[in-house]
């Protein structure tokens, strides 16, 4: 039975449609994703419309219903496995993209959006591996470098969202969001836009349901009256520090 177990994940592996359900991200075949993105912004029927990032999409089905229900939003799906979300159905106001968002991609992701003069409303994290081992520990997505990138880029008014069948998940995610000093982010709550969009559940959530599973979900602000130039510079001055 072991060396037949062994022969399948062989043969999964050789599919080139097959995908991992936990991958390592620091894997070197997912650290160059930014010098293929190409001009990905004009993929967008509209760039002025303000932007949701769904990070690790997975298959692209969230993304695509979130974009075919609020056309006044676009949404970039965007995940390390370019080979999940391949057969999407995508409206004109959403796209895919490959990136490693545990690689740094996010904070080029955002930064290129707003400097295109586009402006970020949510950020969400749905589902996301838990790397369960110790020595993994590293290969998590939801780190604080992950939280202050998204600091970083939101619009006035934005949100990032942590969603999970893995309370620990979110747990670990809030104290990552904010424990780090200075704060950036506060916990929060969403607004009736985020209620339609966390209304639609991802194949994860829906396959925890059917197994009588609970999702937890955080939702973290920007701190108040603390403008982008400001998170721009404590970040930053952050960096400088470190190095």
């Amino acid at each position: 039975p072991r060396k037949a177990a062994r022969r399948g994940r062989r043969a999964r592996r050789r599919d080139p449609n097959y995908v991992p359900r936990q991958i390592n991200p620091l894997k070197p075949q997912f650290l160059q994703f930014a010098t293929r993105w190409g001009r990905w912004i004009e993929a967008f029927a509209d760039p002025s419309l303000p932007l949701v990032v769904d990070v690790g999409c997975g298959a692209g089905e969230w993304a695509a219903a979130a974009a075919r229900a609020h056309p006044d939003l676009n949404v970039l799906g965007v995940d390390c496995r370019a080979n999940a979300y391949a057969s999407a159905d995508a409206p004109p106001n959403c796209v895919f993209l490959a990136a490693n968002t545990a690689a740094g991609d996010l904070s080029a992701l955002l930064g290129g959006w707003i400097a295109a003069g586009g402006a970020v409303k949510y950020v969400l994290a749905q589902c996301p591996d838990p790397h369960w081992k110790g020595k993994h520990r590293n290969r998590r997505m939801l780190t604080s470098s992950f939280f202050r990138a998204a600091a970083v880029g939101l619009d006035v008014g934005g949100l990032v969202v942590v969603r999970s069948d893995v309370s620990d998940v979110v747990a670990a995610a809030t104290a990552a969001a904010t424990s780090e000093a200075p704060a950036l982010l506060v916990e929060s709550q969403p607004d009736a836009t985020l209620t339609a969009l966390l209304a639609i559940p991802t194949e994860r959530m829906t396959y925890a349901a059917s197994r009588g599973g609970a999702v937890a979900t955080a939702v973290y602000e920007v701190v108040p009256g603390v403008s982008r130039r400001r998170r721009a510079l404590e970040e930053l001055r952050r960096v400088i520090c470190d190095d």
